[in-house]
């Protein structure tokens, strides 16, 4: 859009950048922005802002905190491409619990849907319901802490507790980046493996490794007690679990 990236007049984006950057260490985020508001008026943006991610900065995640009741051809087209060039593409399932399904483009195929829990890594009441024969995959998306601009010119911002689908999705996106970075550091090999690290079906078969099935066909991605202790043993069980996923 027209809009400078780093004016935000409704603080959603800035609470999401905030969460990736206090989750991960030695990333780059890139912002482009596809609204001014909190309305998203025509798929036209979304398209070519895939589109720019993928092929003109050359990312390596794509994370989309948004969802629409209806497919579009031009996203589709654009995140197939995006697919098809390795980039993992998130996006958040949606809010309105059994309501409504899954929201677009979290639907999509090659894109990674990412539910909410809550800090005890129960299910949120407000995911859509869990999809039989496909992933369910949730992270903590409860009262996520995170950056909020300042409204009031020359006033700086402060730090807002937000919840939602859109909310896990950053924090899903920061775990993808941790584990990159973590199997890269001890396994160099894995770029010879059958299976792409870092590829969607790659990440999803690390979550799976990171999982532990909650509240019915969801399944909570939880690093912290998958490594436990973090004690050497812990660490290398880790490992083999995710080489067995990747390297058969």
């Amino acid at each position: 859009v027209k809009g400078a990236a780093d004016v935000d007049e409704n603080g959603h984006g800035t609470h999401i950048v905030s969460t990736i950057l206090w989750l991960t260490q030695n990333v780059d985020v890139y912002v482009a922005k596809i609204s001014e508001g909190d309305t998203l008026t025509t798929a036209d943006h979304i398209a070519e802002a895939i589109q720019f991610v993928s092929e003109k900065w050359d990312v390596d995640i794509i994370s989309m905190s948004f969802g629409f009741r209806r497919g579009s051809q031009k996203i589709r087209d654009q995140v197939e491409k995006a697919v098809h060039r390795r980039k993992i593409v998130f996006a958040a399932a949606s809010n309105d619990g059994g309501r409504t399904a899954r929201t677009y483009p979290a639907r999509q195929d090659g894109v990674i849907c990412v539910h909410s829990s809550d800090g005890h890594g129960n299910a949120s009441y407000f995911n859509p319901t869990g999809l039989a024969g496909t992933d369910n995959l949730c992270v903590v998306g409860e009262n996520i802490e995170g950056a909020r601009p300042s409204f009031t010119p020359h006033q700086l911002g402060g730090t807002k507790r937000m919840s939602g689908t859109s909310c896990a999705t950053p924090v899903a996106v920061a775990i993808a980046a941790l584990m990159i970075g973590f199997v890269d550091n001890h396994m160099p090999d894995h770029v010879d493996w059958v299976v792409p690290l870092q590829s969607a079906a790659g990440i999803r078969a690390v979550f799976h490794t990171l999982s532990e099935r909650r509240t019915g066909q969801y399944d909570m991605v939880d690093p912290v007690r998958a490594f436990g202790g973090s004690n050497e043993q812990e660490l290398q069980k880790v490992l083999t679990d995710i080489r067995s996923k990747l390297d058969t």
